[in-house]
């Protein structure tokens, strides 16, 4: 018959001290890279979207600008998600349908250019200048086509930006 050494059962309560000192020990080894790697991941930086803020801009439409919303908007089948409703050479304007609000992305220059030509398209519908800065549009591009993207660059023409 084999027999076991149980002395260390006998004391266990010299025995909890080294055996709790190497598991703080395990877990602090295991975890201080992830906190180290958090401490250093870069802070995103700011979109778009919180730079130039569409909110100090939306206010209620009149008749004419939500009819010409629903024009616009008419094709769009889903609930969620976003979709297509103008595309051209370097542009495209996407509907993001649960934020109710229009993405612009220029991806071939120049870009004022194509932001006036994208204007023009939703003036296409009735809408005025000042309908723009109601209507909840936002114009977005690489650094390929315009590098030094301003808050006023992203508004329409003439809208008020909030800095």
């Amino acid at each position: 018959m084999i027999q076991v050494n149980l002395k260390w059962l006998n004391n266990w309560k010299a025995n909890l001290l080294p055996i709790a000192g190497v598991a703080v020990l395990l877990a602090i080894l295991f975890l201080y890279p992830k906190i180290e790697m958090q401490k250093r991941a870069p802070e995103a930086t700011p979109g778009p979207s919180s730079a130039y803020k569409l909110n100090e801009n939306l206010g209620p439409l009149s008749g004419k600008s939500n009819e010409a919303r629903q024009q616009i908007t008419a094709k769009v089948t889903r609930e969620v998600g976003d979709e297509l409703v103008y595309s051209a050479e370097g542009v495209q304007v996407l509907y993001l349908i649960r934020n109710d609000i229009f993405k612009v992305g220029i991806t071939k220059g120049p870009f004022e250019e194509k932001k006036q030509q994208v204007e023009e398209w939703f003036q296409s519908f009735g809408l005025t200048q000042a309908d723009l800065c109601r209507f909840g549009i936002e114009f977005m591009a690489g650094q390929n086509v315009k590098p030094t993207l301003t808050e006023v660059d992203m508004a329409p023409t003439d809208c008020k930006v909030a800095i």
